[in-house]
């Protein structure tokens, strides 16, 4: 219920009328100056972003691998502020803690889940995701944390496929200083074909820290 209604509110639009005209909330003039910033950090640092997201796309589930550092989380929101989306991840109850860790990770698009019981949680969030009228991206590291683990978490499958949105691929490849977004799936009507070809695509893909990662396997829900 919470994070319903949570998701539920980033997806309204609060507007203002001024002499007569509608005025969005939306803050272009912010998102582009964080598309600026992104862009001059990137380049300080010598790093690039690839990839594109088409204008058609108003609803994404986009997963980010390796997730093998904390600096995954960063990587992932500058690559968000790049292509100009409004992003929600889901995050451990760890992350929500207390009132400073709460604050800061709901103003940076963080919303708790209760992993207790996946299927119901699967099913709350992808019928949130079909009634958003937002263009928003849901961010998800099926890893499910930094640490190595037998396998991926379900769940990024799921909801993607049981609220019908595309899938998109998020990387970001240390060794060559290059982030992005590359294919994206729109057919996911069998999550084992799904698999092998998102492994096709992350093979060659590294890490911060090559040691934790995960093989690309499924083994366990949300």
């Amino acid at each position: 219920m919470l994070f319903h209604t949570l998701l539920q509110r980033s997806c309204v639009l609060t507007a203002y009328s001024i002499k007569g005209y509608n005025i969005i909330l939306l803050n272009l003039t912010f998102i582009g100056f964080k598309k600026v910033l992104v862009r001059l950090i990137l380049k300080c640092l010598g790093w690039k972003i690839e990839g594109h997201i088409p204008a058609n796309i108003d609803k994404l589930v986009l997963i980010g691998v390796p997730h093998t550092s904390n600096w995954d989380f960063f990587v992932m929101l500058g690559c968000a502020w790049h292509f100009g989306l409004n992003i929600k991840w889901l995050g451990k109850e760890s992350l929500f803690s207390n009132i400073v860790m709460r604050t800061l990770s709901t103003m940076m698009g963080g919303i708790k889940v209760d992993r207790s019981n996946a299927d119901q949680t699967v099913d709350k969030i992808a019928t949130t995701l079909t009634s958003c009228k937002q263009r928003i991206a849901l961010a998800i590291a099926p890893e499910g944390t930094r640490s190595k683990k037998p396998g991926w978490r379900s769940g990024f499958f799921y909801i993607a496929q049981q609220a019908k949105i595309p899938l998109g691929l998020g990387y970001a490849d240390y060794p060559n200083k290059i982030m992005g977004v590359g294919p994206i799936l729109y057919e996911l009507k069998d999550i084992d074909n799904t698999m092998q070809t998102i492994q096709n695509f992350y093979k060659d893909i590294v890490g911060k820290n090559p040691e934790n990662k995960s093989p690309i396997r499924i083994s366990s829900n949300l």
